[in-house]
């Protein structure tokens, strides 16, 4: 029988994430202990077969100072990661070390807890303003494109929104709601908890061109030309967004490249305008018309009884997204947005038509009382 002493113990948690997050903390250590090089950021079925094996080898070897490798761990991976990415790494790593019995002395824990670094968020990052999100919508496909607006507009996570099944969507009759906005149920999310979301105009034109015009072709096609379109995740037909997360990045990161915006911290060696920063886009927007408190919960976020919008009703949290889409609306040319610009325009004109008017009349007063025709509009 094969050992898996890794997956057993990822299969523990609740969540993808945290599973992912300590199954990539114990694979580096694996590759600390072992002097292992992994050949890509994704760890092939291949690959994760090694770290198996190479688990299992560490779990069986009595020779090994499971404190003094880790306290080394610690202090190795300290030198590259951010500090809260080396503590995820090390309570993987002692998490695993309990799950298989391999106890620490209270001495050696202190140690642990000396080493391990402090501190919050290293890279210098960079926010994303409407003009940088109008050019970089410019050179997105539709299924990239229809994923951008979608994920500016509710703040939603990327596992949030690559997890969501047509099922989770409800578009409004048209004919009969022409205003309501479209609805998204997020059934789980990273604190556990479901809610709803709604989404702009802009991107309910977007995702519905991605469903209805493009969605079965990427399908059939990224197979085979995955180059370009972008590697397939699920093929059921069932999901939203069925392209893997990787293929999200690597398409995000292009185009900042082609717009000259790509840069790296020189610490950290990560994107500074990474493709989470919507979400930082998303609470600086509605930040100033529904307040604090609101547009953390909005983000997804735990209120204080540990829930997202608990004891606030749907229909509430609805009008707070129908106020903050004006802010949220890319291109300005739907709904209370398009409004708004109508009425900027017909200012702009009328200030226009006065301007003309106040020229009139000084030339009437400077020919001394002369009849001049006034050019104002008639509409």
């Amino acid at each position: 029988m094969i050992k898996t002493p890794i997956q057993d113990f990822v299969s523990l948690f609740r969540t993808k994430g945290t599973s992912s997050v300590y199954a990539g903390g114990i694979r580096r250590f694996m590759d600390f202990v072992y002097d292992h090089h992994r050949k890509s950021r994704v760890t092939s079925p291949s690959e994760q077969a090694e770290y198996e094996a190479l688990a299992a080898r560490y779990l069986s070897d009595n020779q090994r100072d499971h404190s003094r490798d880790l306290f080394l761990f610690i202090r190795a991976d300290s030198e590259k990661g951010a500090p809260g990415t080396v503590r995820s790494h090390a309570l993987a790593v002692r998490l695993w070390f309990a799950e298989n019995d391999i106890e620490l002395s209270a001495k050696e824990k202190m140690r642990v807890r000396r080493v391990t670094p402090r501190g919050g968020r290293l890279t210098n990052i960079k926010y994303i303003d409407v003009g940088v999100l109008r050019e970089i919508l410019t050179l997105a496909d539709i299924r990239i494109k229809a994923f951008i607006l979608v994920a500016a507009c509710t703040g939603a996570r990327i596992g949030e929104l690559r997890a969501l099944t047509w099922s989770c969507v409800t578009f409004p009759d048209r004919k009969k709601f022409p205003d309501k906005l479209t609805e998204l149920y997020i059934p789980k999310s990273k604190n556990q908890s479901a809610r709803r979301v709604w989404i702009t105009r802009e991107a309910e034109d977007a995702l519905l061109a991605w469903k209805n015009n493009a969605c079965s072709i990427y399908l059939v096609r990224a197979g085979i030309v995955s180059k370009n379109l972008g590697r397939v995740a699920d093929t059921s037909g069932e999901k939203v967004f069925p392209f893997c997360v990787q293929s999200v990045y690597e398409r995000w990161d292009a185009i900042l490249k082609q717009l000259g915006y790509f840069s790296k911290d020189p610490l950290t060696r990560r994107n500074q305008l990474n493709f989470h920063r919507l979400r930082g886009f998303f609470k600086i927007r509605v930040l100033p018309v529904i307040g604090s408190e609101m547009s953390e919960l909005a983000l997804g976020h735990c209120d204080a009884y540990g829930h997202a919008y608990d004891g606030i009703p749907d229909g509430e949290m609805e009008k707070l997204f129908r106020k903050c889409e004006p802010v949220l609306t890319i291109v300005p040319a739907y709904g209370a947005a398009r409004d708004m610009s109508i009425q900027v325009e017909e200012m702009q004109k009328m200030r226009s038509e006065l301007d003309t008017l106040r020229a009139s009349l000084a030339a009437i007063a400077r020919n001394g009382g002369g009849i001049i025709s006034l050019p104002i509009s008639q509409g």
